[in-house]
């Protein structure tokens, strides 16, 4: 089974990242990325949220 994760924001902005096999976190360095990457979008834009779809493969 593997996972994957998607956070995206409007106009088509979308930020990917896949889990490990066999791992369900995404640990500290990749939530790091996922958060400076929001805050970039929220001065930039001023967006309030994001929206996170997981998809995963049986």
């Amino acid at each position: 089974m593997s996972f994957s994760a998607m956070a995206c924001k409007p106009f088509g902005l979308e930020k990917y990242i896949e889990y490990e096999k066999g791992n369900t976190t995404i640990g500290a360095s990749t939530a790091k990325n996922i958060a400076l990457w929001f805050i970039d979008w929220r001065d930039i834009d001023g967006i309030s949220s994001i929206l996170v779809y997981v998809y995963y493969d049986d």
